[in-house]
């Protein structure tokens, strides 16, 4: 049946010029303003947008029939007021030309303005995609609201920039400031909101911990290389090896200058190499502005029950040095957390407390500079630093959990451990006629120094030690070079190819002498020099618009060379010194089928393998001819993955719904060499683990201003078969992974005032208990299941003019629970950190 559109015409301001080229003469036009708009219906705004600015809007009445526009206050440009427009609409912006913007919905403006006489603009490079579709937009006057459904979302999971619904993938996509606005400031919070991704951490070091993803887990904090890798932007922070910080550091860039994360869920070989084989971990950082000043400042200032107080500052600049061709940000921020576990004596006296404060800060700088239409090169810096001064565990009874002491009450000896990161990395990007070719050169530090008292820990093998201090010394120098040709979009083909090498060099020095006699306990060295060569590729090609298939291949050649120096001690008996040397080819592939029925929906099929490298190995003997083997073989998966993304009702509801179903063989985890467990270490186990899952989010508008976001997984990740030398059986869940999580948050937004806008804001978490250990009573390690636990989350803001003050309570019950346990020759488990309550003041300028 023929349609009879009817067409409004109303002025929005045009896009910067870091996306599109403006003509010199108009670009007085297209910056920012002050607005000052209240809630209103959509095509009201649009034209008051219009009066303000001077151009033109292209759309159909019946889009903008019944939609409202929160409140604008404050100074926007182009991008950030058509976007805050638009939030939540389902309607998307394109650029016409240099006076007119066409609005409507992605089906409407890639046909039927084109029969209107308007042309589509291609998106032909990525900074074309973000002008002419609206972005993932970066406003903080939005916290606490989450109005974007999944396919108004930008992510990068496939390398190249795609609508989140288009991704044939799981993928989550977080804004930082939703949660710091509430209180939760660590990777560790985000993750608790976060389908089929977890964290875990034996010590309640608070700042640091090991990241699982769909059950693919490196088995708590035990050595070992890291099963999900961490990115800023494309470039990889995590070592590729189990000897310098490994897999139990992960970078947490959460008050850093961040636009979104995005979790990659399942093996990600392919495209990003080794140490992704349970999936990825990509901060995306904001690019400079390149024709505003702007800026962000917030203090938070919070009390943690039973504990002490907590305060954070952060704040970053972006400042245009030459319009339109070259800008840079500085951003930085400040954490000093008061605590809430004591450390005692032996016979339960107070020595200190609040005993596991910590502190870190941060500090970036990122300059762009778009020297052409084709050319633009950004350089960026950055560097971390946290120092924490206890542990965050208590003692407890191995049978019964009852705390030893007091259960926020521990008598580990003092530990100070610094962490630190510094980041270098520089980008050149050339836009060719068809394809845009990317170069990449990165350098990460990353090192770890401890210093802390282990007699509780080590005092069972010198029973005469009155203090056995260990100092311990890891981390990583790595380099790495990425060259990457993509083409541009395609209703036919896109392919992309690219180079790959780095070469990381490891230290690892420890020592633990029990006093008095310079007993040496535990010690050694351990550097080693990793270099891999890669080459990487994927081709799509779209059989029908709807209809769309993928394979990726990446081939890359490896080689780890290792030197081993231990002394006698209670854990090496025998002094050796050795050198060693393994390489390795690995092929890893993903193909990938996506079918579109209609733009509410997508359902896709992924097939996809990855891998963590071979390496040489420590040297560990018990005395009695058993020993580690020298060298720990690759171990490889394989996933298979079925997906639904899309929305109904207008949007009212949209989901993301994934099953898994993932085989791993000869999975690298911690052996041991007696049946006591007292000598062990890295080594292959051959009978493989099969795990089997689903996990989804689904978003609910079900009035204007109300969204509620809820997610789940359910992941089975058990052993196939007895295995002594992990003292496991066969069917056991792995240990720190629980089967069920489930996290939900709602989300109102209103007005106050015509000049007040406010929200509230609830959220609750829920996780399942774990096994601290594959056995159950025999060895060095038994099993202790952690506590399941449900806790609550509140929050409530108000903003106005460019001021944001949002009040929160974390843990609002304050629900004890220990989420977390451990057994190697003591006892302990990390307790749930008490309710803390807090505010948040912040100002966009």
């Amino acid at each position: 049946m023929k349609k009879n559109y009817k067409y409004s015409l109303v002025s929005v301001l045009a896009l910067t010029a870091a996306m599109v080229t403006v003509p010199a003469q108009a670009t007085q036009s297209y910056e920012a303003k002050a607005l000052e708009m209240a809630r209103q219906p959509l095509n009201v705004a649009l034209q008051q947008l219009s009066d303000k600015f001077d151009v033109q809007i292209a759309s159909f009445s019946e889009d903008l029939s019944g939609k409202t526009v929160r409140k604008l206050s404050g100074t926007y440009n182009l991008q950030d007021a058509l976007t805050v427009a638009l939030a939540g609409s389902g309607l998307y912006y394109l650029r016409v030309d240099d006076r007119t913007i066409a609005v409507g919905t992605s089906e409407r403006l890639s046909t039927q303005y084109q029969k209107v006489g308007f042309k589509v603009i291609s998106s032909n490079t990525a900074s074309d995609y973000e002008a002419n579709l609206a972005p993932y937009q970066d406003d903080e006057k939005l916290d606490g609201v989450d109005s974007m459904l999944f396919d108004e979302i930008i992510v990068t999971a496939s390398r190249r920039e795609q609508n989140l619904q288009d991704v044939p993938m799981s993928v989550a996509v977080v804004r930082p400031e939703e949660f710091t606005s509430a209180g939760l400031t660590r990777l560790k919070d985000i993750v608790a909101y976060t389908p089929g991704v977890t964290v875990s951490d034996t010590a309640g070091s608070s700042v640091n911990g090991t990241i699982t993803a769909r059950g693919v887990a490196k088995f708590g904090n035990a050595g070992g290389t890291a099963t999900v890798g961490i990115y800023l932007d494309t470039v990889p922070l995590t070592s590729n090896g189990p000897h310098g910080t490994g897999g139990s550091f992960a970078f947490d860039g959460l008050l850093g200058d961040i636009e979104r994360i995005e979790f990659l869920k399942g093996p990600q070989g392919t495209l990003y190499g080794s140490t992704s084989v349970g999936g990825a971990v990509k901060y995306i950082t904001r690019k400079p502005s390149l024709n505003e000043f702007r800026g962000h400042a917030a203090a938070d200032l919070s009390s943690t029950k039973e504990g002490g107080f907590n305060q954070i500052y952060n704040g970053r600049i972006s400042v245009p040095i030459v319009e339109d061709k070259l800008g840079i940000t500085v951003a930085g921020f400040y954490e000093d957390n008061g605590g809430f576990v004591d450390r005692v004596d032996g016979a339960g006296a107070l020595l200190q407390k609040d005993s596991d404060t910590y502190d870190r800060y941060g500090f970036s700088g990122d300059i762009y500079f778009q020297v052409s239409d084709r050319l633009s090169l950004r350089g960026r810096a950055l560097h971390q630093k946290a120092t924490y001064h206890g542990l965050s565990h208590i003692d407890i009874d191995a049978a019964t959990k009852v705390p030893t002491y007091d259960k926020f009450a521990t008598d580990f000896g003092f530990s100070n451990r610094n962490l630190k990161s510094t980041f270098y990395a520089g980008t050149i990007e050339y836009q060719f006629d068809g394809a845009t070719l990317t170069s990449t050169t990165s350098y990460v530090e990353s090192a770890a120094h401890t210093d802390q008292e282990t007699v509780s820990l080590f005092g069972f093998f010198v029973p005469t030690a009155t203090t056995i201090p260990l100092v311990d010394d890891l981390g990583i120098e790595k380099f790495s070079q990425e060259i990457q040709l993509s083409s541009d979009s395609s209703e036919t083909w896109e392919w992309m190819l690219g180079l790959y090498y780095a070469n990381e060099e490891t230290f690892g020095t420890q020592s633990a002498l029990a006093q008095p006699g310079d007993i040496l306990v535990y010690g050694g060295q351990s550097p080693s020099d990793y270099i891999e060569n890669a080459v990487f590729g994927n081709l799509t090609y779209y059989i029908t618009p709807e209809f769309d298939v993928s394979v990726g291949g990446r081939l890359s050649r490896n080689q780890m060379e290792f030197t081993n120096i231990a002394p006698v001690s209670f854990f090496s008996p025998v002094a050796d010194e050795f050198n060693s040397s393994v390489k390795d080819t690995i092929n890893t592939w993903s193909f990938g089928l996506r079918y579109r029925p209609s733009d509410d929906l997508s359902l896709y099929a992924r097939v996809a393998s990855g891998y963590r490298p071979a390496f040489a190995n420590r040297l560990v003997a018990d005395g009695m001819g058993n020993e580690l083997p020298r060298f720990v073989n690759a171990d490889t998966l394989w996933s298979y993955e079925l997906g639904a993304k899309g929305s109904m009702a207008d949007g009212v509801l949209s989901y993301d719904i994934a099953l898994w179903y993932i085989d791993w063989a000869d999975f690298q985890t911690t052996i041991n060499l007696d049946p006591a467990g007292f000598f062990g270490g890295l080594g292959n186990v051959d009978g493989g683990i099969t795990i089997k899952g689903v996990e989804g989010s689904v978003i609910l508008k079900p009035v204007d201003g109300l969204s509620v976001i809820s997610n789940f997984a359910y992941t089975d990740s058990t052993l196939n078969d007895d295995e002594a030398n992990i003292n496991g059986t066969s069917g056991q869940q792995l240990p720190y992974v629980p089967k069920w999580t489930f996290s939900s948050r709602a989300i109102y937004d209103f007005a106050l005032t015509a000049d007040l806008d406010a929200h509230v804001g609830a959220g609750v978490r829920y996780e399942d208990s774990t096994r601290s250990a594959f056995t159950d009573g025999d060895g060095g390690s038994s099993n202790i299941q952690s506590d399941s636990y449900v806790v609550v989350d509140l929050s409530a803001g108000v903003n106005w003019d460019r001021f944001s003050l949002n009040l929160y309570a974390t843990n609002l019950f304050n629900e004890y629970a220990l989420i977390s346990t451990a057994s190697a020759f003591v006892s302990t488990g990390v307790p749930l950190k008490p309710r803390t309550i807090g505010a948040r003041l912040s100002v966009d300028f």
